[in-house]
């Protein structure tokens, strides 16, 4: 069986859990999943290539991971210390603890802290190195808002920056293509 994508956030609002068998006709048709120059199957998700797992392990030298560890812990020091061992070191597992704080403040209709963790989301987002961006993207902006679509979850959109705003459209219109080429393929 190759392993094409297994989702590391775990939260609300993306994939938890994506394990497709390409041999055995499980996943999606041959000719949709991309080869890659060895002709190994690479993933159909262009963040995670099976040849390259740097990004799903710690790895030393890693700006946007550094960087967001050590701003998480000057501003919100009670949700670094949710970070657990496991999660330690894995950035997109740590924005998703981040994520759940902020769920909770959305959840909880504390409008405060909401602003708060979108202004620290914002300002990473300005000058983030492309592995902390797409840790926002993947593991903060999918997992907070994608499907979302509660009356505070509708306010904290309002309350995202043009930025925020911009990204967390792109990823909607990306999610809406696969759900789409999916209904595609099931009705030929």
């Amino acid at each position: 069986m190759d392993l094409i994508h297994r989702g590391l956030a775990g939260t609300k609002g993306g994939p938890q859990h994506l394990d497709l068998d390409v041999d055995s006709g499980s996943g999606p048709s041959p000719t949709s999943v991309p080869k890659t120059r060895r002709g190994v199957t690479r993933s159909i998700w262009p963040i995670y290539d099976m040849n390259d797992m740097g990004d799903l392990v710690p790895y030393q030298g890693n700006d946007g991971r550094s960087q967001f560890e050590r701003l998480l812990e000057l501003r919100f020091p009670a949700i670094a210390a949710e970070i657990d061992d496991c999660e330690r070191g894995l950035l997109h597992s740590e924005m998703a603890v981040f994520a759940r704080g902020t769920c909770a403040a959305i959840e909880g209709g504390d409008f405060e802290q909401m602003q708060a963790h979108l202004d620290f989301v914002d300002e990473l987002f300005g000058s983030a190195a492309p592995d902390l961006e797409n840790a926002i993207c993947v593991s903060y902006l999918e997992n907070v808002f994608l499907g979302s679509e509660t009356e505070r979850y509708t306010a904290a959109r309002r309350m995202l920056s043009d930025r925020l705003r911009t990204a967390l459209g792109e990823l909607e219109d990306h999610w809406r293509k696969i759900v789409n080429s999916s209904k595609d393929r099931k009705s030929q």
